[in-house]
């Protein structure tokens, strides 16, 4: 009897370690997905990054600058911690607080989260794509992180022929106004997301009075530092942060 008792048990035990090996496998192989390069659309129910590495504000916005990492990230149905209501509100508080417009829920023309994963498969983020465009012809475009609702990527174009000065409904300078107003809004944001701080603020030479740039460093409640650079083109009317 005690005989039969030990073999239910150590075949019990191997049917929970086959459980256990193989579950993980089959519910969230995000590298062979990510390696295939596929943009099939998963359900985040089924996604468990719980066992992955927490990653920091500077390597999500290394994820987000690398145009491999974007071209096979995974569009999923779902954020984790913020869903589209909450995104419009995040977008349009920073949009507000740059040049003072609010857009309608219909100008958001693109929401969509994705599963980003760095190359070396240590570590894994949702970060959402967001496209806003006005019926007057300015497109910002952004990438947020889903895990903190922190902007890793912005950038502001016209299309049209329209100058700054129409985005702000004000005569404003691209030295004074824009980019510094640009960075204030940065900055609050941050703050209220990451409790961060600026610590270093720099102009960048870049030899050519039609493009300016400027380098931030903050420091977020974790005492982790992430620098954020902008690039402003006055000559079309352009701005863009990058890592």
């Amino acid at each position: 009897m005690r005989k039969g008792s030990t073999l239910v048990c150590i075949m019990l035990l191997l049917v929970a370690a086959v459980i256990g090996w193989f579950l993980p496998l089959a519910q969230f192989r995000v590298s062979d997905r990510l390696n295939e390069g596929k943009q099939d659309e998963l359900e985040i129910n089924k996604i468990n990054l719980s066992y992955r590495e927490e990653l920091t504000m500077s390597q999500k916005l290394t994820v987000v600058q690398d145009t491999y990492n974007y071209q096979n990230a995974i569009s999923l149905d779902s954020g984790i911690y913020i869903q589209e209501e909450e995104l419009n509100a995040i977008v349009n508080e920073f949009i507000f607080d740059f040049c003072g417009r609010t857009f309608a829920i219909e100008d958001f023309i693109s929401v969509t989260p994705f599963l980003f994963s760095l190359e070396n498969d240590k570590g894994t983020a949702v970060i959402w794509s967001v496209d806003v465009t006005s019926e007057d012809g300015w497109d910002f475009k952004f990438f947020i992180d889903d895990q903190t609702g922190a902007i890793l990527k912005c950038s502001i174009v016209s299309y049209s022929d329209y100058t700054w000065d129409e985005l702000f409904n004000a005569n404003v300078t691209v030295y004074d106004d824009v980019c510094n107003r640009f960075c204030t809004a940065l900055l609050n944001h941050y703050e209220k997301r990451l409790n961060a701080r600026l610590v270093n603020n720099n102009a960048v030479n870049t030899g050519n009075d039609d493009i300016l740039e400027y380098s931030y460093i903050f420091r977020d409640e974790k005492n982790y530092t992430f620098q954020i650079n902008l690039i402003c083109d006055t000559d079309i009317v352009h701005l863009e942060t990058y890592r």
